[in-house]
């Protein structure tokens, strides 16, 4: 907590229990000198919420400043260079400039003071300063996942394993089953890329007015590439077999990083709730542009539409090669994934929150009662919160994906890029069973799916494309100083000590 002090015109920050310290902050337990720091700020014991403040925790000496106290985290899982703390505040006395009040403080005469009146906005405006950690960290985990899947199938193609007898051994890369582990991470480690541009792209122009929507943008590509790259570099070890175990070819180094992606700057899945209610929060504000007879209109449009056009009994049905590989099938089948969860969403939340109303005692404080409505709706439908965000955020992949390759002058380079996202986007679907459930695909055509997955794998091998598109990383030769990315066999000669 930081309560203003009105008789000496400070702020006095405080951490009330064990279960309110500040745990797991980067740099903090041996060299960090300032900080800031988010507390709930109350004057004249009225909660204004979550505020930043600046704070000295050490002296220029090192010694911790009065009130400060420092544990080292310890030992953890990977990252270790990184020196965690935890950190108290006993009564520490803070002047009132040192509270950063962009978007709310205390005025010389010791009154609250912001030009944003609901709470709820406000902490989301406060907390915003946590964008570009996010963008940051999503397009790092990209990077890492390119890292992983370099080495692993550079290995691929100069491993040898089996084979016809009387024949050389067969490299791993012409497995179906290595292909099919490998190359769907290459094609959407490829397509986070492009969506990553774009949102460096949002986030350089941004503006006051885009806030929120480049905000849920980038928690929802964080969430998506960290999940990302903690599946790739551990399929890259997994396919690089008792050598992707040893500490030299850097497989388990990148899967410890990538695990610890997960959590920070935010959790996840914590994050793509915040992504689901910007969702709601912009179809309501487009429901609210309409009447209720045009919007009554549109959604019932939208739907026959979709009935006939897209889940009819024909185009459910429709496996034929050319098909399966156009790019607009794929958008229209992540945009009806979409849709058709958000709106479920909605409609869900809707309903559970008028049976709360009939339900709820008369007695009850309205403001209350609703507020307490709105969270038991929200926590009984959580699972398809997080289904509805994730499948927003890939759309928004492959759209941009789609689009960067359309914008590549050399017709070659944009063929392979265009197998490269369509098995991106087929992968996507194969592994989703909801496009069956709602009868978008027939069997026929889930079947269909993954046959063509199998055919560009193979596309992607034969004709040379996948060492292409690794080196295309342009990942410097001093970061893929490991055996399984060059000449492993060297490197573990007889003569070699290990």
């Amino acid at each position: 907590t930081a309560t203003y002090m009105r008789d000496t015109d400070e702020f006095e920050l405080h951490t009330p229990t064990d279960a309110a310290q500040k745990f797991m902050i980067g740099n903090v337990a041996n060299d960090a000198r300032f900080c800031t720091v988010f507390a709930q700020l109350i004057v004249d014991g009225v909660c204004h919420g979550v505020h930043a403040f600046v704070v000295e925790l050490r002296h220029a000496d090192g010694t911790f400043c009065k009130g400060i106290t420092i544990r080292d985290m310890g030992h953890k899982v990977g990252m270790n260079g990184m020196d965690n703390g935890r950190i108290w505040f006993t009564r520490v006395r803070l002047p009132r400039d040192n509270l950063l009040n962009r978007f709310g403080g205390v005025s010389a005469a010791g009154k609250y003071e912001s030009e944003i009146p609901d709470a709820a906005v406000r902490f989301f405006a406060n907390v915003g300063a946590l964008l570009i950690g996010r963008c940051l960290l999503a397009c790092s985990v990209v990077a890492g996942s390119k890292l992983a899947l370099t080495i692993a199938l550079r290995y691929a193609h100069t491993r040898r394993q089996f084979g016809p007898l009387g024949q050389p051994e067969t490299p791993l890369i012409l497995y179906q089953t290595h292909q099919r582990r490998l190359l769907p991470l290459l094609a959407k480690t490829y397509a986070l890329s492009f969506a990553c541009n774009y949102l460096k792209d949002r986030f350089v122009a941004r503006s006051e007015a885009d806030a929120a929507d480049i905000g849920a943008l980038a928690a929802g590509l964080k969430a998506v590439a960290t999940w990302h790259m903690v599946e790739t570099a551990q399929t890259a070890r997994e396919c690089c077999g008792s050598q992707g175990y040893l500490s030299i070819n850097r497989l388990g180094g990148i899967r410890a990083d990538a695990d610890a992606t997960i959590s920070y700057e935010g959790d996840n899945t914590v994050l793509l709730q915040l992504v689901a209610r910007h969702l709601l929060s912009e179809l309501k504000a487009k429901l609210r542009k309409r009447s209720l007879v045009n919007s009554s209109y549109k959604f019932v449009r939208h739907s026959v539409v979709q009935k006939f056009y897209e889940t009819n009994p024909v185009a459910v049905r429709r496996c034929a090669d050319v098909h399966v590989r156009d790019s607009m099938f794929h958008v229209r089948a992540f945009k009806f994934r979409k849709w058709t969860l958000l709106y479920r969403l909605a409609q869900s939340l809707q309903s559970a929150m008028l049976q709360g109303a009939e339900k709820a005692p008369i007695t009850e404080n309205p403001k209350q009662a609703r507020r307490v409505r709105a969270f038991q709706a929200w926590n009984r439908h959580l699972d398809l919160v997080v289904r509805a965000a994730r499948a927003h955020v890939d759309l928004v992949v492959l759209q941009r994906a789609y689009l960067a390759v359309a914008q590549v002058a050399n017709e070659d380079v944009q063929d392979v890029l265009q197998r490269v996202i369509g098995l991106y986007a087929l992968s996507s679907m194969e592994n989703d069973v909801m496009f069956l459930r709602e009868g978008y695909f027939s069997s026929g055509l889930s079947e269909a799916i993954s046959e063509q997955i199998n055919l560009l794998c193979g596309e992607l091998v034969d004709h040379g494309h996948v060492l292409s598109l690794v080196d295309a990383f342009d990942i410097p030769d001093a970061l893929l100083c490991y055996p399984c990315a060059g000449d492993w066999l060297q490197a573990h000669q007889r003569t070699q000590n290990s």
